[in-house]
């Protein structure tokens, strides 16, 4: 277009050179030509000028600027390719320094706003104007450091104080990373992969940030360290948003989708917030309980367990309440479970007092007052909370207990010879010891003055009598029955207690006199054929007779050890009447077996106290297969000793270790007592008042030994010990010996009216269950079926 107005203007100046005549026709030709250029000079113009001014509005605007770039160039319109590369360039120079000021003001999306217009132009028009590409680089290297620098912050976020720049710096990362995947398809890669791979690793810094929060957060949840809780928590409420936009972008599909890791395990600050609140829940449940139980009034652990629980509750609450409040969206008010405690407290207390201000107390109302006060002990042990006055409330009903059993030490100081009302008083001060044991020891000191000054006053007798009588009717916890005979005479007890001993004797003698039916009978055949000339029958009668232990067949031994102490008399005069049944009954199973009928020996040990001194504290007969040679021992075997309540099973244990280590050895060992074993103070105590171990060491008993070390010795060789307790107060320690050796413990009730027929049945089937070996079960079974009444299988 400039060409052509340069050869016009020459041909215009010619024209005056023509005739006149020729002039118009050319000249109207050349104005037509020149106004023609102007023309599309105007076009051109205005094509340009309205590019330009569109050109940041719409695609359609770039696309007609790179045709008008490509025409001016083309065309060699130099003038307005000029001016076109005057203005973009001024408008691309601008570009950059606004895109500069928004990524100094860390505004990456108002900066990719601008990269993607710098973008279109050098899409569009790059080509035509060199400067847009040095412009393009120089822009998208400040972008990229920018992005590289937000990515810096999300790897660092745990030494950044506030959650805005952290929440700002993944805006701008994930604004970044859509712009480049956006320019990816038609502009190859913005960001570049180095940038990419470097974010990737940024970012699970960060995950690896969260996730260690959340591991620390459940370490601290399960311990309930509230200090380690509060950090936890205060970092999840301050990253709370960022995360949640983490976890969002991670479920969507998109360009962040992989690069933002995965994250869904990490706990939020809603749920550390909800697992707080109910364990904050829970504990106010602990808290909101009755204090007394059956379970805490019965088990001294169980009550130990409750209240340090509680205090562990109230204390941790407490914590919790001064710690995380700023950090719990609702109050945790432990002052109220504070105070709801200690009004339960002050209940027990005001019901302790009550109880102890009561004229008298029997047995449910001593019951009442020892629930009370040891929960009231118990919990102001453990908490001790103010205001709750526990241990003046304690001390104050303590008082006025003792003050109750000084009356009853008076009563019986002042009973004289009369030996009931004594007992009376006696009972009635074991009412107290026996049911308040918190008392025990101050209470039977008093009982011991009070004994010392009627043995002074009436004689040693007078209290013999009255010892020997209790023990020999009520047994060897005596002591601990007295206090249950309260309301009632003492005569009428007494008598009743007797009469259930008589009876018991009476029934073991039955089991005797059948015992003797049967061999008297066996007797009258026995002659019967020594006149009728039967030899069969009299060499059978005979083998019977003097048959002895079958040394062919592997041999059971049985020890059957018994307590012989003053309370004992109903057992030792069983065992001795049920011997030999013992022994018929186990060949007749033996025999229905097809097993050797003698394949068992029996050995009788009894054991007493150490006020017996060596020869009455142990004795013992030989190994018998002969139940009559049993029964002959057992004549002169009375029951005596055992004057406090626990007997020297030990010592019968280390027999029974003894015996194990001959080379017959031992099968099994059956213990029949009312009474535990000793411990070790009292071991030492017993032996010290007995002669001391001066005496002692000249002794076969010279070392003192220990129930549980001899049942250990026994367990190491497989030897088991079946336990039959007659009073319930030596269940415990039976079961415990028992337990340990793999044996068998039942009670046997030897006054009942089949004591006797007890005793037999448990002592006949431990001897076929070990001499029948693997038939053991089906011979008890068999047994059963015959014997035991009602057994069904």
């Amino acid at each position: 277009m400039k060409q052509r107005s340069a050869k016009l203007r020459p041909i215009n100046h010619a024209l005056c050179f023509i005739p006149d005549e020729l002039q118009a026709p050319f000249k109207a030709h050349i104005e037509e030509m020149t106004t023609s250029i102007k023309n599309e000079e105007q076009e051109y113009k205005r094509d340009l000028d309205s590019s330009l001014k569109c050109a940041d509005d719409n695609e359609h605007a770039f696309m007609k600027m790179s045709k008008l770039a490509e025409q001016f160039k083309e065309k060699n319109m130099d003038e307005f390719s000029e001016k076109m590369n005057e203005e973009i360039l001024r408008r691309l120079q601008m570009y950059q320094t606004n895109l500069q000021s928004s990524l100094d003001e860390n505004d990456m999306q108002a900066a990719l706003d601008i990269m993607e217009k710098i973008i279109q132009y050098k899409r569009s028009v790059s080509e035509f104007i060199p400067g847009i590409k040095g412009i393009y680089e120089t822009t998208r290297k400040s972008t990229i450091k920018s992005f590289e620098r937000c990515s810096k912050v999300l790897a660092e976020i745990s030494k950044i104080e506030k959650p805005e720049i952290g929440e700002k710096a993944l805006s701008n990362t994930i604004a970044c990373v859509n712009f480049s995947h956006k320019q990816d398809t038609t502009d190859g890669k913005f960001l570049p992969e180095i940038a990419m791979q470097n974010c990737t690793k940024d970012l699970k810094i960060m995950r690896d940030y969260f996730e260690e929060n959340s591991r620390n957060y459940q370490d601290a949840l399960k311990e309930m360290a509230v200090d380690n809780l509060h950090t936890v928590i205060s970092i999840s409420k301050k990253w709370e948003k960022l995360l949640d936009r983490v976890k969002d972008f991670s479920m969507k599909d998109g360009a962040m989708k992989s690069l933002i890791p995965d994250v869904q395990n990490v706990a939020t600050h809603a749920t550390m917030v909800s697992d707080v609140s109910k364990e904050i829940k829970s504990l106010k449940a602990q808290l909101n309980v009755e204090l007394i139980s059956d379970e805490t009034t019965k088990f001294e652990t169980k009550r130990e367990e409750f209240f340090s629980q509680l205090k562990k509750s109230i204390s941790k609450l407490k914590e919790i309440d001064a710690k995380l409040q700023d950090v719990l969206p609702t109050p945790v008010n432990a002052k109220e479970s504070e105070e709801n405690l200690k009004m339960k407290a002050k209940k027990i207390g005001k019901q302790l007092l009550d109880t102890a201000s009561k004229p008298e107390l029997n047995q449910v109302e001593c019951d009442h007052f020892r629930k009370y006060y040891e929960h009231l002990i118990a919990f102001d042990k453990h908490l001790s909370l103010p205001d709750v006055e526990a241990q003046s409330t304690v001390d104050t009903s303590t008082v006025k207990v003792f003050e109750k059993v000084t009356s009853c030490c008076k009563e019986f100081a002042n009973s004289g010879k009369d030996l009931g009302k004594a007992a009376e008083a006696l009972v009635a001060v074991k009412l107290f010891a026996e049911n308040l044991p918190m008392f025990d020891s101050q209470i039977n000191t008093d009982i011991d003055e009070a004994l010392k000054k009627s043995k002074e006053k009436h004689g040693p007798k007078y209290i013999t009598d009255l010892n020997k009588d209790l023990e020999w009717v009520l047994g060897a916890s005596w002591e601990s029955d007295l206090p249950k005979i309260l309301g009632s005479t003492l005569y009428e007890n007494f008598n009743k207690a007797r009469n259930a001993i008589f009876e018991g004797k009476c029934n073991s003698k039955e089991v005797g006199v059948e015992q003797r039916k049967r061999d008297h009978n066996a007797s009258k055949s026995f002659m019967a054929a020594l006149n009728t000339g039967n030899i069969v029958a009299v060499k059978e009668f005979l083998k019977n007779q003097n048959q002895g232990a079958n040394l062919v067949t592997a041999s059971s031994r049985t020890i059957l050890l018994m307590d012989a102490t003053g309370s004992m008399s109903s057992l030792l005069s069983a065992a001795k009447e049920t011997v030999c049944t013992m022994f018929e009954r186990a060949a007749s199973i033996l025999n229905n077996l097809a097993l050797p009928s003698d394949a068992f020996q029996l050995q009788f040990v009894v054991y007493r106290d150490y006020d017996c001194r060596e020869d009455g504290i142990l004795q013992s007969s030989p190994w018998e297969t002969k139940p009559s040679n049993l029964k002959n021992f057992m004549i002169p075997i009375a029951p005596m000793g055992g004057g406090d309540y626990e007997e020297a099973i030990e010592i019968g244990l280390w027999y029974a270790v003894q015996q194990s280590e001959q080379p017959d050895s031992i099968s099994q060992v059956i213990l029949i007592g009312d009474a535990p074993a000793k411990e070790r103070p009292a071991i030492a105590r017993d032996r010290n008042a007995s002669g001391g171990e001066t005496y002692w060491s000249r002794t076969k008993y010279k070392t003192p030994t220990y129930y549980m070390d001899e049942l250990q010795k026994l367990k190491a060789k497989n030897i088991p010990v079946h336990t039959f307790y007659l009073h319930d107060g030596a269940k415990n320690n039976f079961q415990i010996i028992a337990n340990g050796t793999s044996g068998r413990c039942e009670r046997l009730d030897i006054n009942s009216p089949h004591g006797a027929v007890l005793l037999t049945n448990f002592v006949t089937e431990e001897i076929l269950r070990k001499t029948a070996g693997d038939q053991g079960n089906i011979a008890v079974d068999l047994y059963r079926k015959k014997y035991v009444k009602g057994y069904l299988g």
